[in-house]
């Protein structure tokens, strides 16, 4: 009986040890300032978006949702929120797009 209490208690000390670290990493990526979002629309994270090099014709609806669900999730959360933090009109087409996906 001792022993399958110090399992739980372990088992949740772990958890409680894990859920912290979780949530605060769910927080970074989700929400960033104006500058920030304009420091992650950079040409190197957003060219597969575009057909040209100057970022001026964007790709097609399929293809820009392609494109995005390609990227991992780190970069998935972190193009969403640049998005939703998003200033810029030059960028206002890919992220609606971005943001309804």
């Amino acid at each position: 009986m001792k022993s399958q209490l110090l399992v739980a208690a372990a088992l949740a000390a772990c958890l409680a040890g894990a859920g912290p670290s979780f949530a605060q990493d769910a927080t970074t990526t989700s929400s960033i300032s104006p500058a920030e979002a304009a420091q992650f629309l950079k040409k190197e994270n957003i060219q597969d978006f575009y057909t040209d090099p100057n970022l001026k014709t964007m790709k097609s609806e399929d293809e820009v949702k392609r494109v995005f669900e390609a990227m991992n999730a780190d970069d998935k959360a972190k193009m969403k929120a640049a998005c939703a933090a998003n200033e810029q009109s030059r960028f206002a087409g890919l992220c609606k797009k971005i943001g309804s996906m």
